[in-house]
């Protein structure tokens, strides 16, 4: 997607979920190029708990887990813990330690994560 834009002349910011090698980055590239820096990278676990996770989902399936592995994780946790009465309103406005690492709910629910934006271009 990046080289057909850029072959067409965009000049905009460019950000993607996935990181680039440098092979896949035009020469001629007038953008800036980020990429999205996931909250978990499981060979620089953030905290006990991804250590934890991590060592138990090498030795089941023999691999590092990936983000989405982690994150299906900890969504798991989160839907068995919401099914305690009133337990959203519990809580709304906490901050969790996670194998995601820090995970703030705020008083609608929603949630927000360590997110990076790495730039590697321009």
């Amino acid at each position: 997607m990046l080289k057909s834009l850029v072959k067409y002349g965009f000049e905009g910011t460019f950000i993607s979920n996935t990181n680039f090698n440098a092979a896949d980055i035009p020469a001629n590239a007038e953008c800036k190029i980020y990429y999205v820096k996931l909250p978990f990278d499981a060979t620089k676990p953030k905290n006990d708990k991804a250590k934890k996770f991590i060592s138990a989902y090498k030795n089941k399936f023999g691999k590092l887990p990936s983000f989405e592995a982690a994150y299906a994780y900890e969504g798991v946790k989160a839907f068995h813990g919401a099914a305690a009465p009133n337990r959203a309103k519990d809580i709304s406005g906490k901050t969790f330690d996670t194998v995601l690492g820090k995970i703030h709910v705020d008083k609608h629910g929603d949630t927000n994560s360590e997110l990076e934006l790495i730039k590697i271009g321009l």
